[in-house]
């Protein structure tokens, strides 16, 4: 049984957090740090305040933020307030902003007064989504325009009758809507309840094994289901959670020490990044780092350089605590074993299991509840697609070693991981189609030197057009967020095709790129 039983709801867990550790840093973020007892009044406030407004259980609010304490009060308030946060990357724009906010149909949205512009220039507050009633600014002297409903984040927190109760939310109750990676379409959103969040914390307690004033340095953006894990697991432990506004490899060091925090969150692409900085002094602390993609070949010297021990897992939105390596039995070549909330299974491509040690995709079904997402937001067929024979499909390519541990060998689903972000080729190559001088267009992951993927686009120029790239790419980041934007585009006259007509992505994979190809960055293909 996990060590840490939390409570049914993330404010319990604070009311709890604020009653018996009053004056223990919860978090610091963006270098202001807040205590339990403030933290819980913050989100208490702005769940009175957002209540005021006529925000009721049920209704989404759109948050629209980077890294700052907002981010994280905004996402527990909504909560507080039985509404729904629909959280989004700060990069998002253009029509893939727009198509977000269309789908989720927001009551409310919560944002900084440059990121409001991002949302008027997409469209996402006219005609695309009539369904938002109130803008809330969290800058303090924000000014809008005049014909603009809107609020301030922090008038909201000092609304009159403070002692006013808040709904009753129950652990069922959904949370969070957060959009991930589509695999065959766009971006779906994962519906999260709240028990979700609280089962977290249990799954991966024998893992992280923190206790007492543990810290952890978090550079993840809060948007993102990787940085709210650690949240979740340092508020049930009473630790301190060191959020900065955005990840810097000439600080990271610093900042991890400065914190004096014992364990720290990555993604892969971070580590070649941190690798590629002037030596300096070993650490003498030994700390341990938690997070996935870590490159194989960099795992040892890593660790000895910085004076770590990396722990690697495997996880989604959709099922996050799937499988995880533990302290003293890290290292390179597997992602570790199942958690105690999942049962895991490698098969084929007829949905047969596959025996110990053969390649195939990995399902996953819970063993207990709220370890797993309630299903897609408005979309019931992906919702039924993903769960097939009472399986959830990761639509991931796993191996199981002798040891029980497993390997991860690739993807089986259309979309592309680069640092840390999902991408949907679909939304790619429906941006690249949007230009008129482009006839057909493909997407692919293709191998980063920081690991992970870049996204190459592989594209038929229309006839008699002379397609420039570089002005394609421009175009594309009008409605692209900067990470799904294509480092390579690949200007070709035909693309392998199956016999339904769809793109053979896996035969393009394995064409390659033309030695042709335009490379954003400027370094050799």
């Amino acid at each position: 049984m996990p060590d840490v039983e939390v409570v049914a709801t993330l404010l319990g867990e604070l009311k709890a957090a604020a009653k018996d550790s009053p004056d223990r840093t919860f978090a610091q973020v963006d270098d202001t740090e807040f205590s339990y007892r403030e933290s819980f009044d913050l989100v208490t406030g702005a769940a009175r305040g957002l209540s005021s407004l006529g925000i009721a259980p049920g209704d989404r609010v759109l948050l629209l933020l980077p890294n700052i304490p907002e981010a994280l009060w905004s996402w527990l308030a909504v909560g507080a307030a039985g509404a729904i946060d629909v959280p989004v990357s700060e990069d998002a724009m253009g029509a893939s902003l727009a198509r977000t906010v269309a789908v989720a149909l927001p009551r409310a949205v919560i944002t900084t007064s440059a990121l409001l512009g991002r949302l008027n220039d997409a469209g996402a507050l006219g005609e695309v989504a009539t369904s938002i009633k109130h803008v809330i600014l969290v800058d303090p002297d924000a000014t809008v325009d005049a014909t603009t409903p809107y609020a301030k984040f922090g008038d909201l927190i000092h609304v009159d009758d403070a002692a006013a109760p808040l709904p009753s939310v129950r652990g069922s109750d959904m949370a969070t809507v957060m959009f991930s990676s589509g695999s065959t379409g766009a971006p779906k959103g994962v519906m999260i309840a709240h028990e979700y969040y609280a089962t977290m914390a249990g799954d991966y307690d024998p893992f992280y094994k923190l206790s007492g004033s543990k810290t952890v340095y978090c550079p993840q953006p809060l948007c993102h289901i990787d940085a709210r894990i650690h949240v979740i697991n340092v508020l049930a432990r009473r630790g301190t959670i060191v959020i900065p506004r955005r990840f810097s490899a000439t600080r990271f060091w610093t900042d991890v020490e400065a914190a004096n925090a014992e364990m720290f969150s990555f993604i892969g692409a971070m580590l070649p990044i941190l690798m590629k900085q002037p030596a300096g002094p070993r650490p003498a602390t030994r700390r341990v780092g938690i997070g996935s993609s870590i490159p194989t070949a960099m795992h040892a010297d890593f660790e000895f350089r910085f004076n770590t021990e990396l722990i690697e897992g495997y996880g989604m939105t959709e099922f996050p605590a799937i499988l995880n390596q533990s302290l003293g039995e890290g290292g390179p070549g597997n992602v570790g074993r199942p958690l105690a909330g999942a049962e895991v299974r490698i098969i084929d491509s007829s949905g047969m299991p596959l025996p110990q040690g053969s390649v195939g995709e990995l399902v996953v079904r819970p063993t207990r509840r709220g370890a797993h997402m309630q299903g897609y937001w408005r979309n019931p067929e992906a919702t039924v697609q993903a769960w097939q024979g009472l399986w959830f499909h990761t639509g991931d390519l796993l191996q199981e070693l002798e040891d029980g541990s497993f390997r991860y060998i690739g993807r089986l689903k259309d979309s592309i991981r680069r640092r840390g972000e999902n991408i949907s080729a679909w939304e790619v190559e429906r941006t690249a189609l949007a230009h008129p001088g482009v006839l057909d267009a493909a997407a692919i992951g293709v191998p980063s030197p920081l690991g992970e993927e870049d996204v190459a686009l592989v594209v038929i120029p229309r006839p008699d057009t002379n397609l420039d790239p570089a002005e394609l790419r421009t175009q594309m980041s009008k409605d692209l967020p900067r990470f799904a934007l294509p480092r390579f585009i690949d200007v070709v006259a035909d693309l392998p095709k199956t016999p339904s007509h769809r793109v053979a992505k896996a035969e393009l994979r394995a064409r390659g790129l033309s030695v042709s190809v335009y490379d954003a960055e400027g370094r050799p293909a």
